[in-house]
């Protein structure tokens, strides 16, 4: 099993545990067994932190001025009547260019538009 988590930066991890796995086929089986399911969830947890700052590294919040244009993404829940005609699969994926009115609150904001009005998510 360390050799299927045994990539990138977690190889010189699963090297420093790798005797923990060979030693399961010991007398006192669930010892070496509880320890390397230790080292599992170590590994697990480092492979978590690693991904959590890429993300972080690259993240972009989207926050919206007064003034700037936007694009809206027409899915679910949205009385946009953009995809009226074409389904949902084809249709377009984005409406607008909107430009932002008033910032309400954080997650409402309204938009200058002649088809609609209050947008809250």
């Amino acid at each position: 099993m360390a050799g299927h988590i045994a990539h990138g930066r977690l190889k010189g991890m699963a090297r420093a545990f790798r005797g923990f796995y060979e030693r399961t086929s010991s007398r006192k089986k669930g010892r070496w067994q509880v320890r390397f399911q230790w080292a599992q969830v170590e590994c697990l947890k480092y492979a978590a932190m690693q991904m959590k700052d890429y993300y972080d590294r690259r993240h972009q919040p989207k926050h919206f001025e007064v003034g700037d244009k936007v694009l809206l993404r027409s899915g679910r829940g949205y009385n946009i009547p953009v995809n009226d005609v074409i389904s949902r699969k084809l249709g377009q994926q984005y409406a607008g260019l909107f430009t932002v009115v008033e910032r309400v609150a954080v997650w409402r904001t309204d938009w200058n538009s002649h088809r609609h009005g209050r947008f809250i998510p």
